[in-house]
């Protein structure tokens, strides 16, 4: 079983997030590290 770090930096409410943790938690242990807000650019 792979273990997979995903992390962004357009927060929580980011577009794909959801749908990229429920494809990839279908392959393995998903952890998911994302700010509150968007922080691009800081």
């Amino acid at each position: 079983m792979y273990k997979i770090l995903i992390s962004n930096d357009d927060g929580i409410k980011s577009p794909g997030l959801n749908p990229l943790i429920k494809e990839l938690s279908k392959i393995g242990k998903t952890y998911v590290i994302v700010p509150k807000s968007q922080m691009s650019g800081t």
